[in-house]
């Protein structure tokens, strides 16, 4: 499973930018990488990954809003290599050990401005309804 989550995301003020769920399949270990241009800051909690095991995209409440699609539970975001954004150009990446059957990815920019684009990698059962 490979796919593109962010495709030039705006990075501005102290907005927030929310992947749409990604469907895990209970498998074991995804990895995502996140390259921005521009002079975004971030910070040590600007990077939300988010598991659900109850998510349905039929129960939005709000449609285009998976928050109200089920329960959503934030899960550690630990950089596995690169930095959070500091006001440059530049790229990070994560490696998630997660059985979740969902998986959202979220950014919060703490200041400046700029563009993000992200990929989410996953072994091939991953994304597979």
């Amino acid at each position: 499973m490979f796919q593109k989550i962010f495709s030039a995301a705006t990075m501005s003020g102290t907005n927030t930018i929310r992947s749409t769920p990604i469907r895990n399949d209970g498998v074991l270990g995804l990895s995502f990488q996140g390259v921005w241009t521009g002079t975004p800051t971030g910070n040590a909690t600007s990077w939300v990954i988010k598991i659900s095991n109850n998510y349905n995209p039929a129960s939005e409440t709000i449609p285009g809003d998976p928050t109200t699609g089920g329960d959503w539970t934030n899960v550690g975001a630990t950089i596995s290599s690169g930095a959070n954004p500091a006001g440059a150009a530049g790229s990070c990446t994560f490696d998630i050990l997660t059985y979740a059957r969902w998986v959202m990815f979220e950014y919060v920019n703490a200041s400046g401005a700029g563009t993000l684009n992200a990929w989410v990698s996953g072994p091939p059962s991953a994304g597979k309804s």
